[in-house]
């Protein structure tokens, strides 16, 4: 295939042709190293403990109020609802989007490029699989957060769910003969 050029002859000659583009070959990511790369490392630290800071803080606060009026074991129950909620709605959210990724991405994977060298279709390659597992897993954390802030919803629902089974069974037992236990409070002892 020959280089001809879209403007006329009159134009004269347009110079040689631009060098194919091929990745740069760097060294690796290394903290201790200089550079930009160390000053990343470290902005990125100082967001990720500024927010884990935050999140603690809270929680402390929160824990020492729930605990000031004796409600420790509510605020436990809250916290146990918000982190099942969080985890679980994260590892659902990865395995199904993961297992979407893995089968659209395996076909763009075998031929990431035309005319690319084998290191650099190796290169496309660790790119394009960084950047989906980087992004999947920021999503997973998006879904988390989202699923653990209907804890109260989840919470109503269980409670709701708990007394309609409880209904259940005793009618269960009641069509099937079984005699009925009566609960009778205990009579409180006299202060003395």
């Amino acid at each position: 295939m020959t280089f001809r050029p879209v403007f006329g002859p009159e134009d004269g000659d347009l110079g040689p042709l631009p060098p194919q583009f091929r990745f740069r070959r760097r060294r690796r990511f290394a903290i201790g190293g200089g550079g930009w790369n160390r000053w990343i490392a470290l902005a990125a630290l100082l967001i990720i403990l500024f927010i884990v800071g935050s999140v603690l803080k809270s929680l402390y606060i929160d824990y020492l109020w729930f605990d000031g009026v004796g409600y420790r074991s509510v605020y436990s129950t809250r916290l146990e609802t918000r982190l099942v909620l969080f985890f679980g709605g994260a590892l659902i959210f990865l395995v199904y989007f993961g297992a979407n990724l893995y089968y659209a991405a395996r076909l763009a994977l075998q031929r990431p490029g035309v005319n690319l060298s084998p290191a650099e279709a190796t290169a496309v390659r660790r790119l394009y699989s960084l950047g989906l597992i980087a992004g999947a897993l920021f999503f997973a954390v998006v879904f988390g957060s989202i699923a653990a802030g209907k804890w109260d919803i989840v919470l109503q629902y269980l409670n709701r769910l708990a007394d309609h089974l409880f209904v259940l069974a005793r009618s269960v037992a009641h069509a099937a003969g079984a005699p009925e236990t009566a609960w009778i409070a205990p009579k409180p002892e006299p202060a003395s």
